[in-house]
């Protein structure tokens, strides 16, 4: 072969493996489009998820009171008295279980026309143990029943709530003014439809200043037969209702002004804000996980003080409990109802 087939061809190897570069580089070039470039910065890690401390038991004792059952949790006053809804009784009574003379202790009945009695739909109790239940008639009209202390009905108060409105949750200040929470049915207009309200009731059940637009209320169901969330909302010592947000609890006046906003960061960002309790200065938030199939909720508390915001505390029960918070207090710490060899039984454990 000559010398200039020889460069003919080497020129052709040339321009191959020139073309075969190209190519190669086109193909890198079209596979990364579009994609972000890798940062060499280091990720910020995760907050960490604070654990709770662990409370111990410090102190228990068997009631003579025969174990029960009993919708949600009980409420409580200042005297100690507990107060409960067992679950045999037609969603009609309350039960107020006297501490430490158990012997006081006595059953609310709400009244019944003819062969039908009212549903109950909430009750709640103030510091000083005043008992009041929120309940709805057969013609679907809502009440507010006040009790004396031997367990007659003291009022019976109809409320006079918006259209197509069902009230869910609610509680009584010191001047008997009612804050009533819940949420417009499925038959509603359009633009209320599903949604949550809030309004204020004057002694006489007349409507008194809507609330609904001065703080954001958890979605219920706009479906009658569907489970419905309620609100924690407590009575406070100092004449305030205390209303369990998700990230503040607010303060709320008997004039409907919000006082304060007690602000909060979840100690562990899953769990949800669940129950509140409120004593002694100090709100109690429950803290709880979502329900999961065949695993218990184990609750945990974080406890910050009513004025400041500030941190008291972050506790779980202990371990060996089984039963339900049943009171909260400075002194006392968490009172839990539980049960044994057929009565009911109260486990303290203190937060010092």
């Amino acid at each position: 072969m000559n010398e200039r087939g020889v460069s003919r061809r080497a020129v052709t190897i040339r321009i191959g493996w020139f073309l075969l570069w190209l190519a190669l580089v086109l193909v890198q070039c079209a596979s990364s489009e579009g994609q972000t470039p890798h940062s060499n910065e280091p990720k910020a890690p995760n907050a960490p998820i604070r654990q709770a401390r662990t409370l111990q038991v410090t102190s228990t004792r068997v009631l003579t009171v025969p174990a029960f059952g009993f919708w949600g949790l009980p409420l409580c006053d200042d005297a100690g008295d507990l107060y409960f809804q067992p679950s045999g009784k037609a969603d009609s009574a309350i039960f107020k279980l006297s501490q430490p003379d158990e012997s006081n202790s006595r059953m609310f009945q709400i009244p019944s026309e003819g062969s039908e009695s009212d549903s109950l739909i909430d009750y709640t109790v103030t510091p000083s143990g005043a008992l009041y239940v929120l309940a709805q008639d057969v013609k679907q009209k809502f009440h507010v029943y006040s009790f004396e202390p031997d367990g007659g009905v003291k009022h019976n108060v109809k409320l006079e709530t918006p259209d197509y409105a069902l009230l869910v949750d609610f509680a009584v200040f010191d001047n008997d003014t009612i804050l009533g929470t819940g949420y417009y049915q499925r038959d509603a207009p359009g633009t209320l439809h599903g949604k949550s309200y809030a309004v204020l009731f004057d002694q006489s059940g007349q409507l008194l200043k809507d609330m609904t637009s001065r703080f954001s209320l958890d979605a219920t169901s706009s479906d009658q037969t569907g489970p419905l969330n309620h609100i924690s909302i407590r009575p406070g010592k100092d004449g305030n209702l205390y209303l369990l947000g998700s990230s503040a609890v607010l303060v709320i006046s008997p004039s409907g002004e919000i006082i304060r906003r007690i602000k909060f960061v979840k100690p562990d960002p899953a769990t949800a804000a669940v129950g509140l309790e409120v004593a002694d200065g100090l709100v109690s938030i429950e803290l709880g996980d979502k329900p999961a199939a065949g695993k218990p909720v184990r609750p945990r508390y974080l406890v910050l003080d009513a004025t400041s915001g500030k941190e008291y505390g972050y506790f779980a029960p202990p371990e060996e409990v089984k039963g339900k918070l049943g009171r909260f207090s400075r002194e006392e710490g968490f009172i839990f109802v539980a049960r044994e060899k057929g009565n009911l039984k109260l486990i303290s454990a203190k937060m010092n």
